[in-house]
């Protein structure tokens, strides 16, 4: 009989820390960051297989201002992840959590709403994303049309 680990509390925090850190390597363009949050053989959204098809999707995904800051330094959107659910053992965890895509600088802010199914493996003592699959809920995603963003007031 096989005898299963459960998920310690330093393993969930890990977990959720690797959610929060996903969104923000996004968020400020930190393409190598964002890519080192997927294990090296990790896949995204069922299309982008290992860390160099993810590397080139997302930084495609940034070039066109869909993803990061943009060119002029201003921040188009933000992605805020909601608590995850986070159940597994043994190294491998199945995490869901929800998503808000919030507009910088529009109106409304609240753009879209998704959620993401994720299964996650620890290697060497870190968590990464073994895969990641996204079901959009509500709205659009950020588009690759221009965004205006207005300046904040001090």
């Amino acid at each position: 009989m096989t005898t299963s680990t459960k998920l310690s509390a330093e393993d969930r925090l890990d977990i959720m820390d690797l959610i929060a850190r996903y969104a923000h390597t996004l968020d400020t363009g930190d393409l190598d960051g964002y890519v080192n949050n997927f294990a090296p053989d990790g896949v995204l959204f069922s299309d982008h297989r290992g860390r160099a098809a993810i590397r080139e999707y997302v930084a495609m995904l940034m070039t066109q201002g869909r993803a990061g800051p943009l060119p002029n330094g201003d921040v188009a959107y933000r992605h805020f992840a909601g608590a995850p659910t986070i159940d597994g053992g043994d190294g491998h965890a199945t995490v869901h959590s929800y998503l808000l895509w919030i507009s910088m600088g529009s109106e409304p802010p609240i753009s879209a709403a998704a959620e993401y199914i994720d299964e996650c493996v620890k290697l060497d003592g870190r968590w990464y994303f073994q895969s990641r699959v996204l079901h959009r809920l509500a709205g659009r995603p950020p588009s690759s049309q221009p965004v205006v963003v207005q300046p904040t007031n001090p």
